[in-house]
């Protein structure tokens, strides 16, 4: 998972990288991506790289990764190292925590 090598990379070099973090309305873009995976014009690319046309800030993917990632975290305790082969829908999950 995404957020779990971020928050690996964190630990390791002591601060989010650029991609960790965005000024963009986290909580919005988590309502907007429940949908996406599923749907058949879903674009990793869009989500990762951003798309003007779509509307999505560039690293979007990256930061709802690291963001739901560091809520896991600080539900769960421990740390990337810790979590590295927990399952995806706890994670998932932590957003509404």
């Amino acid at each position: 998972m995404e957020g779990l090598a971020q928050h690996f990379e964190v630990e390791e070099r002591g601060e989010p990288l650029p991609y960790a973090r965005i000024p963009d309305d986290l909580n919005a873009l988590w309502q907007w991506a429940q949908a996406e995976p599923d749907e058949p014009s879903h674009s990793h690319a869009a989500w990762f790289f951003g798309s003007p046309l779509a509307g999505l800030p560039c690293w979007a993917g990256h930061a709802l990764g690291y963001e739901l990632v560091r809520r896991f975290l600080v539900f769960k305790g421990g740390d990337a190292v810790t979590h590295a082969d927990a399952p995806a829908d706890p994670i998932r999950g932590a957003w509404r925590l």
